[in-house]
């Protein structure tokens, strides 16, 4: 293999474990992770600094600021999250710098890029795709920065010497690169993986060493986790015994209706499982959509069975959840609860920090189900 195409093979790894870590995590949709993928395949057969040479610079950095407006209404209309926003913004300056590659510094923005993506899926969340898409991108990673030092010493060293190459004809002179001739790629990936192993070796010890701030968004109180009741991602068996029902006061909820009034007694929904693997009860599908807005309200039905709807408001505390509770069905939420996410089932999300209240209005129908169908 050249060093040219080895270069180019493992920038193009290094630049992937951040799109794959993030694409991953399901926030981008399938409509940018499709496009963001074509134009990656296209990037490797196109010849990007010829297309380079044909587009001024001005052109490019145009292009980057008309995405602002667009960055706006994917904030205020379509995603309707920041995390979703800047996840389609750093795609968007990818594909952009992807099919103009012509410069190192062209790479160096794609490998910052990748770091953002990367960084972006951990605050989404850690799994085994995601520790591999790290460990990737610390193997590629050592290598590109070790080929790119290779070639701007070689450019640097051709830019004062002429050098004759034997693969030349006598009448021109070699580039950089093409003195290297055949590149032992393998060689240098067998000794990037223990480096990038020492690394990992090093740094994850500090990690769980190290004392960490509990601010921001992300962030979890101090002390033991415990499973409380209506607020766990999932259940195990076996563990029933360490669900605790706090005594601490969460939640008040004022009704339009006296209680003896209501059709049936209320539920406040939080999340509901679907899927059993055999020890534990979990959620088949983690994909959020957004919900659309109508007026003051979330719209979460297009129509309802009856017209005795109550009005709830909710009071919450600071709570580590992003959990939206209501009772069902809910037909729709004040736009007091800030963006609105809802899932294949039926369960709704508000991402909002850690330490602030929230207050929200909730209109639900609430049908007294039919014993004869039970």
């Amino acid at each position: 293999m050249t060093f040219e195409r080895s270069f180019k093979l493992s920038s193009y790894c290094l630049i992937g474990s951040g799109f794959f870590a993030l694409a991953t995590t399901g926030i981008t949709g399938w409509a940018w992770t499709l496009g963001l993928g074509g134009v990656f395949i296209a990037s490797w057969f196109l010849d990007t600094s010829a297309l380079r040479r044909r587009l001024p610079e001005s052109i490019l950095n145009y292009l980057a600021l008309a995405y602002l407006p667009m960055l706006a209404g994917d904030l205020l209309w379509w995603s309707r999250s920041y995390l979703a926003g800047l996840t389609h913004l750093a795609f968007f300056l990818t594909a952009l710098r992807l099919l103009t590659i012509s410069k190192d510094r062209d790479y160096w923005l794609l490998y910052l890029l990748s770091l953002v993506e990367l960084l972006l899926s951990a605050g989404l969340g850690v799994n085994i795709i995601f520790a591999f898409c790290a460990l990737s991108f610390i193997v590629f990673g050592v290598i590109s920065l070790v080929l790119m030092e290779i070639r701007r010493g070689s450019a640097a060293v051709s830019a004062h010497i002429r050098v004759r190459s034997f693969n030349t004809t006598a009448d021109s002179e070699a580039t950089e690169t093409e003195l290297l001739g055949f590149f032992p790629y393998r060689l240098l990936i067998l000794a990037a993986v223990p480096i990038a192993l020492l690394v990992l070796l090093l740094t994850v010890p500090i990690f769980f060493l190290l004392p960490r701030a509990g601010s921001g968004r992300l962030a979890t109180p101090d002390g033991a986790s415990r499973y409380l009741s209506g607020f766990s991602q999932h259940v195990t068996l076996g563990r029933f015994g360490t669900i605790k029902q706090s005594d601490a006061l969460v939640m008040r909820v004022k009704i339009s209706q006296l209680a003896r009034a209501l059709p049936a007694p209320l539920k406040w929904r939080g999340i509901a499982f679907d899927y059993f693997d055999g020890t534990s009860w979990s959620q088949s599908d983690r994909q959020w959509n957004p919900v659309p807005i109508q007026g003051r309200y979330y719209k979460l039905e297009d129509s309802a069975q009856g017209t005795e709807w109550i009005y709830q408001s909710f009071f919450l505390e600071a709570l580590t959840t992003d959990v939206v509770f209501a009772a069902h069905k809910a037909l729709a939420v004040s736009k007091d609860i800030g963006w609105l996410w809802r899932d294949s089932s039926k369960n709704l999300y508000a991402p909002r920090q850690a330490s602030k209240k929230v207050r929200y209005d909730v209109i639900s129908e609430v049908i007294r189900p039919d014993p004869a169908r039970l």
